[in-house]
């Protein structure tokens, strides 16, 4: 057996092993759900599924994992409570994780869907982020703004990368192409 292979079989055995403490977290849990150091104890699980997993070549484990992670990271830190239907769907998960470590797929996509819509209902809504400003038109094409796009492709460099354009404007060679270019390019 190669170094690769005894590596990802550790991680299986390891993952088996932290998947049943998951459960019986998770029935801790159903009786305590205010217990603090059982979600840290959840947390701890699937973080170590989650980091274990992307370094031995299970991303598909790690990136599902990962959605469950963050769910009880919000549940320690009190930003969520845990619910009946947060274990549900964490027991879910824990048997589809399982399916995934033994090579099962029947049915694994609609599950692992089914688990990670309801764990995104559970969490807080987040705030969008701002809308980007929008950009404003040079003073190069302040005559016609219609020019502006035509003007980033042709001269995106000083004023992408630096955001300033007036070093352009200094530059005769623009001023002359912009009074010879056509204004309906």
């Amino acid at each position: 057996m190669s170094r690769e292979e005894l590596n990802r079989q550790a991680f299986r055995e390891e993952a088996f092993e932290l998947l049943g403490e998951l459960e019986s977290s998770l029935l801790e849990l159903e009786e305590d759900p205010k217990n603090s150091e059982v979600v840290n104890r959840v947390f701890r699980a699937m973080h170590t599924i989650k980091g274990s997993g992307a370094m031995f070549g299970f991303e598909d484990i790690a990136s599902f994992t990962h959605e469950v992670e963050t769910v009880f990271d919000l549940a320690r830190n009190g930003q969520i409570a845990v619910s009946k239907e947060l274990l549900d769907l964490t027991l879910l998960a824990r048997d589809h994780i399982l399916a995934m470590l033994e090579g099962e797929d029947q049915g694994g996509e609609a599950r692992a869907r089914e688990v990670i819509v309801g764990l995104k209902a559970l969490s807080p809504a987040t705030e969008e982020p701002p809308a980007a400003p929008q950009a404003e038109v040079p003073p190069c094409c302040d005559k016609a703004p219609e020019l502006y796009p035509w003007y980033q492709r042709n001269f995106p460099t000083l004023a992408q990368v630096t955001g300033d354009y007036r070093a352009l404007l200094a530059n005769p060679l623009v001023e002359a192409v912009y009074i010879a270019v056509p204004h309906h390019l």
